[in-house]
């Protein structure tokens, strides 16, 4: 599920209230001081970005991805912060990706569609061809964001070249 069809006063809701828990434990990471208080700030923000997850209904394999690369403790609480606030303002990677993907599977729809009406025969020929080549046209750009919201992401998740995860 791309969280597309999610709706969209339950998705502003869910952006609300990522952004009050993430404005809260960002200056509960700034007060840290000491390392004991670093590892405590880095499990909250941890706990937050896994409830923005469960908000926005982040695929599993994303999740044990980017647990797997930053929920280690080699990382600073302000580096799992960033996460909290591109969750909270709609533009992690991993976000962008399955709007993309909710983009492309509404431009194939568009096709099926388009394809049944040309079968039946209910639509002027020179429309279909026209409208058959703006689903084609809108298809390709969205694969293409498909493509690179893909490759953004990965350098997200992916542990460096020459780390082994």
């Amino acid at each position: 599920s791309t969280g597309a069809d999610r709706p969209r006063s339950q998705g502003s809701q869910a952006v609300a209230t990522r952004r009050a828990a993430g404005k809260r434990t960002a200056s509960a990471v700034a007060e840290a001081e000491n390392p004991e208080k670093v590892e405590l700030m880095a499990r909250q923000v941890a706990e937050h970005i896994e409830h923005c997850w469960d908000a926005c209904k982040v695929p599993q394999h994303h999740r044990e991805m980017y647990r797997t690369k930053y929920f280690n403790g080699s990382f600073h609480p302000k580096v799992l912060l960033q996460e909290a606030e591109a969750l909270a303002h709609d533009y992690a990677a991993v976000l962008v990706v399955m709007r993309s993907i909710a983009s492309r599977e509404a431009a194939l729809a568009r096709l099926r569609l388009l394809e049944k009406v040309f079968a039946e025969g209910s639509m002027p020929l020179s429309r279909v061809q026209s409208e058959l080549v703006d689903v084609l046209l809108a298809l390709r750009s969205v694969s293409l964001e498909v493509v690179e919201a893909i490759v953004r992401w990965r350098h997200v998740v992916l542990p460096a070249r020459g780390v082994k995860g």
